[in-house]
């Protein structure tokens, strides 16, 4: 499945615009299913389902396809409208399946405060579960186990380190906040990997050891772990995973933004081909060649006349 839209929403925080779908474009294997451009239509007739089209309109296709522009709604989508309550119903949910079931966006990370699922709970007991530990462990907290102590009167769970059998102190008090961050990305992951999904992370490498998110990265690309082709999206300002040996060239993605009018271009490092002075080859540099601009996507950044001016102007009142 290829599902792709493109929606203007007018000017950045402009609430009262009223949304309009410009393209939307549904194919099945490298087959385009319909295709839609502002209100015109277009629909490929192999696809239609007799049993769910409604009998006023078995005569001709064309009729069914022109019936179907005519309603378009400009702000409202093709695909959960006309298409799946007249042409295929099934098609639409396994496509909106996807998007309910298998992708998720974990935005702001670090807020992020996933547990597992314990029964019967009872206030102030420990609880351990046996992976979320394992995890932490393989991170680096040393000989304490790590669980949850259930809250009652807040119904929820609160990460806690186990220093012994007397002692159990919250895991913010103790732990360092790259270890709390990846015991409670542990859950998502896990679920991510499980259900074959998609996850988004923003700042997935803020607080970690580039060497834990390395690890994650190559679970992601191992096949006998990765069973059901799980996807990792993250952002990232450090330069180290420009690397080619963790990632393709068209996995590597770059945000440049333009100063004039704050838009912003996304374009991958394979965009720059093979071949050429602006080439990307087999054996470069990625890191490098970024630092010296020829990727773009970076900014000079120069606060020495900020402090000067901080300084100066300190040494004056003294």
């Amino acid at each position: 499945f290829h599902y792709s839209l493109k929606i203007k929403l007018g000017s950045f925080g402009e609430k009262n615009y009223p949304r309009e779908i410009q393209e939307e474009v549904l194919s099945i294997d490298h087959k385009k299913v319909f295709s839609r451009n502002y209100n015109r239509l277009k629909i490929n007739t192999q696809f239609i389902d007799q049993n769910s089209v409604q009998q006023s309109f078995h005569e001709k296709a064309t009729n069914l396809e022109r019936w179907l522009q005519h309603n378009l709604n400009s702000q409202e989508l093709f695909l959960t409208g006309g298409f799946k309550s007249v042409i295929s119903r099934d098609v639409a949910d396994r496509v909106l399946h996807w998007f309910s079931r298998k992708l998720r966006i974990a935005f702001q990370a670090n807020l992020i405060n996933l547990t597992p699922d314990f029964p019967n709970k009872q206030s102030g007991r420990l609880y351990i579960d046996k992976l979320t530990n394992e995890m932490a462990k393989a991170f680096g907290i040393g000989a304490n186990d790590v669980g949850y102590i259930y809250n009652e009167e807040m119904n929820a769970m609160q990460l806690s380190s186990h220093i012994n059998e007397h002692i159990t102190i919250s895991s913010d008090a103790y732990e360092s906040v790259g270890t709390i961050r990846i015991i409670n990305m542990f859950p998502l992951l896990a679920a991510t990997l499980i259900n074959g999904g998609t996850l988004f992370v923003d700042e997935f490498d803020a607080s970690l050891h580039p060497m834990a998110l390395m690890s994650i990265i190559n679970i992601f690309h191992n096949n006998e772990i990765n069973k059901r082709h799980a996807q990792l999206i993250f952002n990232t300002h450090n330069p180290i995973f420009l690397n080619r040996n963790l990632f393709r060239r068209d996995e590597i993605k770059f945000v440049d933004r333009n100063e004039t009018d704050d838009t912003s271009e996304l374009y991958s490092l394979a965009d720059f081909g093979t071949s050429g002075k602006n080439g990307v080859r087999k054996n470069d540099d990625y890191m490098k060649n970024y630092f010296i601009d020829r990727y773009g996507a970076i900014r000079d950044l120069d606060f020495s006349p900020i402090f000067e001016e901080i300084m100066s102007k300190t040494g004056n009142e003294q």
